[in-house]
């Protein structure tokens, strides 16, 4: 191709109009020589069959290609989800790849994992110029990026004023800067999912991640921290966040071995505080999962999963803490509530007699030895 016809190709980029032989040119062809077009041309005229595109490990395009391509998925209504996975864009590549993708209205879905070099501050600008004031984009992947803090403090105003769900951050290593990273100002207003796994928190960034649970304690559900260099201090910055979260239920963190059963007891009376009946009914009841379960205390969690409202879990948790198990069980807590006020025990029994059955009950009265209460209910019934 001519250096004049190739600067035409440029000049006429955004031309949905080109010929399918010019777009045979400005793509080029395959090593065995077929034109990598063919495979393209769906794209362009907006087959309404394809709604998800991979394009995973093409890394021949020019830069002219990538801008022709950001028009064609631009323009097609049906595509949904776009996988661009180890493309190895440039960080222009990508500006031009994203200036295409902005006409279009009906991408939930990117993907543009393994491209290591697209993380600093001009690859990730690129990336805010689509994701700001996004609607419709539900889902974002980024992991092994290259994502750097200069890129981060690019991307998150924008990924604050889109719609993204779930976003997939992970294998940041070196993102933390003097425990000050924009990670703690994320705060996209539908963030349901955050993936951070094999990324390099430590301390540090456990006290940014803690930022995000408490910005969006009403919507995160998914928290993935998987090898991320956590310890015990970390564990209690994460606690001390999710107290009171009543949506978070997934806070994965697998392989981070510096945790060690001082932080596991820290998430077990996070779920289940047995210091009186009131912090036990009180206690987190969404949190199931945690990924690693091999310490036995964190069986626990069990306790919130299935169906049942925060209210008939609290509820379950008192029973099971002072009145189910061996009747000995039972009866070495009953201290808890020996100095409940009088008139309240008849509800007391009541409520164990309804909720635990007749022999809870039962054992109860046996070893509670109030003569009081006895003498509070024979005078109410004269009365």
């Amino acid at each position: 191709m001519s250096s004049n016809s190739g600067k035409r190709l440029r000049d006429q980029i955004d031309d949905a109009n080109l010929s399918d032989e010019e777009d045979e040119v400005l793509f080029g062809r395959e090593p065995n020589g077929a034109p990598f077009f063919s495979g393209l041309r769906t794209f362009k005229y907006n087959n309404p069959s394809e709604c998800q595109i991979c394009l995973e490990d093409y890394d021949e395009f020019s830069t002219p290609a990538w801008a022709r391509l950001g028009v064609f998925f631009g323009n097609n209504i049906n595509l949904v989800s776009l996988d661009l996975t180890w493309c190895w864009f440039s960080a222009e590549d990508l500006r031009v790849l994203m200036d295409g993708l902005k006409r279009s209205n009906s991408l939930r879905k990117l993907c543009l994992a393994q491209n290591g070099s697209i993380g600093g501050a001009e690859g990730m600008t690129a990336v805010a110029s689509y994701v700001d004031g996004n609607n419709q984009l539900e889902r974002l992947v980024l992991t092994d990026t290259g994502l750097k803090e200069e890129g981060l403090s690019e991307l998150v105003p924008a990924l604050n004023r889109s719609s993204v769900q779930h976003l997939y951050l992970g294998n940041i290593v070196h993102f933390i800067r003097d425990g000050n990273s924009s990670l703690g100002q994320l705060n996209p207003p539908q963030l349901s999912l955050l993936l951070l796994d094999k990324s390099n928190l430590a301390r540090e960034g456990c006290l940014e991640v803690a930022k995000v649970l408490k910005n969006r304690k009403q919507t995160l559900k998914k928290l993935y921290l998987e090898s991320c260099e956590i310890d015990d201090e970390g564990i209690m910055m994460l606690m001390e966040a999710i107290d009171g979260n009543d949506v978070l239920h997934t806070l994965i963190l697998d392989d981070n071995t510096d945790i060690t059963s001082v932080g596991w007891d820290r998430i077990v009376d996070e779920v289940f505080d047995a210091t009186s009946i009131e912090s036990l009914f009180l206690s987190n009841h969404t949190l199931v999962d945690v990924g690693w379960r091999d310490y036995y205390p964190l069986s626990v969690l069990d306790g919130n999963s299935g169906d049942g409202t925060i209210t008939e879990k609290g509820r379950h948790k008192v029973f099971g803490r002072h009145f189910w198990g061996e009747l000995e069980y039972a009866h070495y807590n009953l201290g808890l509530i020996i100095d409940l006020d009088v008139r309240l025990m008849p509800m007391v029994l009541e409520w164990i007699g309804r909720e635990c059955g007749y022999y809870k009950l039962f054992y109860t009265l046996r070893n509670w030895n109030l003569p009081s209460l006895f003498e509070y209910v024979r005078t109410n019934l004269k009365n």
